[in-house]
């Protein structure tokens, strides 16, 4: 049982709100794992139950002791709106469009203009659901300016770190739940983890009451958050990243995208009143329609008659190893539009590359918050013997061994008729082409250092030539 208040309630009822109902929370996974019917309202609603839990948990156990009970529940009502309010942005089949231009560059509550779902859902907080929460949460002393600064990352207050570490960091209750809740939907095991565990070692992490105060576990609970991360790896690997979720991915942002020129505009509409209109359901109805008809990539959706995989890659890091040579990826996507430019335009190939926010944030295990900020961990953990504060990755192997890595996954999809060919074309491209691609960039760079080395000695003569013609005036003066 998830518990309410009144005044939650009333949030919930929001029109706005209540359209997360028809908004499947993985997209098209339905059509690969047919129990993913849920939708980012339950989803919603979970985040916020936790949070709520999390607080108590370290409120329970002396974690908040310095913070008034005032002041606690005060923050413990922010976090709970956040939580609740954190996903009524995203657009129809969530993430899916993310980053094929379906979302338009539209200005942010603080003056940037930007793109994506997180626009949205910040615009709605404060001209939606604002007026409501001013008036609603008025006693507590909260305003729709402290639920944004949260969402912003812009409190001041060091002291509060935890509350943004809560709702979006490495130990976030917003992958507590999306995982437990989509492995059970899916009905799969790789999103399992012990949440209660999680939960009963949370634990602030400062070296003093002044000092920034960062969420992170007990030294107890190290193995849980290992089982956490790894658990989010799995699922990114085998649901998230699943071969046939993706290519129907592709088909629907394509046919999402035709469905917004039928209505004469280009990407979602800028106008709040106008964009909450679109949902699930608004996609749907028309892909039945136009795939009957026959249209390409409604049909492929709605007969699930789609390419098939040609090539996939390993899930590698996304940079290679010089800065100035394209990757491994990179190389071979660029070899595969060189050699079907025509095919990729009609859609017999299909380039996908599964690291976009497409996929909920690629995995990427940091050792450090930020990469200008190397004294705060990104996974804290507070040492029950010694008191001392350390990164996770000083006390597990295997999450060290992940750590600072970017999954990133290639895939080539091909018609049939072709793609015996695709395969092997990009295999070879892969390995060999990909070996020789790097042997000359080795070469090319040993022909610059020599070149380099030559012109080095050519300068130091001429200096030297010039140093002694010097020298030579000056004896004659």
């Amino acid at each position: 049982m998830i518990e309410v208040s009144d005044k939650e309630i009333q949030l919930i009822n929001h029109p706005a709100f209540q359209r997360l109902r028809y908004i499947r929370q993985l997209g098209t996974t339905f059509l690969v794992y047919h129990g993913a019917e849920h939708t980012r309202f339950g989803h919603s609603l979970g985040v916020m139950h936790l949070v709520g839990r999390a607080l108590d948990s370290l409120r329970s156990r002396n974690c908040l002791k310095e913070l008034k009970d005032d002041e606690f529940l005060r923050l413990k009502q922010i976090a709970r709106i956040i939580a609740l309010l954190h996903d009524v942005g995203h657009g129809p089949l969530s993430h899916v469009g993310e980053e094929s231009g379906l979302y338009p560059r539209i200005e942010d509550i603080d003056g940037d203009v930007k793109v994506g779902h997180e626009v949205y859902t910040r615009l709605l907080i404060r001209d939606k659901f604002g007026p409501i929460i001013n008036t609603l949460f008025k006693e507590e002393g909260i305003t729709y300016d402290d639920v944004l600064v949260f969402m912003l990352e812009r409190t001041a207050d060091k002291r509060y770190q935890f509350v943004k570490d809560l709702i979006s960091g490495q130990l976030d209750v917003d992958r507590m739940d999306y995982l437990l809740r989509d492995s059970y939907y899916c009905g799969v095991q790789y999103g399992k983890y012990d949440l209660h565990r999680i939960m009963d070692t949370l634990c602030i992490c400062n070296d003093n009451p002044s000092s920034t105060w960062q969420l992170g576990i007990s030294s107890d609970g190290i193995h849980a958050v290992e089982e956490f991360i790894f658990a989010r790896y799995w699922m990114f690997i085998q649901v998230y990243f699943h071969k046939t979720r993706r290519i129907y991915d592709h088909y629907a942002v394509n046919f999402t995208r035709y469905v917004l020129q039928r209505e004469g505009i280009k990407s979602y509409p800028a106008s709040l009143d106008e964009y909450v209109k679109w949902n699930d359901s608004c996609i749907f109805l028309r892909l039945q329609e136009w795939g009957a008809a026959g249209l390409s990539d409604a049909q492929s959706l709605y007969k699930r008659d789609h390419i098939r995989e040609a090539f996939v890659s390993l899930p590698i890091p996304e940079d290679s190893e010089k800065k100035s040579d394209l990757g491994q990826i990179a190389w071979t996507i660029e070899k595969v539009r060189e050699k079907y430019p025509d095919e990729i335009k009609n859609g017999k190939v299909v380039v996908d590359q599964a690291k976009t926010s497409t996929s909920k944030n690629t995995i990427n295990i940091p050792k450090y918050a930020s990469e200008e900020d190397e004294k705060l961990f990104a996974i804290p953990v507070l040492d029950k013997l010694s008191n001392k504060v350390n990164a996770i990755q000083h006390y597990s192997l295997p999450v060290e061994g992940i750590s600072d890595k970017k999954i990133n996954i290639l895939r080539v999809y091909a018609d049939n008729t072709i793609r015996e060919e695709v395969k092997i074309f990009c295999q070879e491209q892969y390995t060999e082409g990909y070996s020789a691609y790097r042997a000359e960039q080795d070469k090319l760079r040993e022909k610059q250092r020599v070149l380099k080395a030559e012109l080095e000695k050519v300068e130091k003569a001429i200096t030297e030539n010039a140093d002694a013609e010097k020298a030579r005036k000056d004896k004659i003066k």
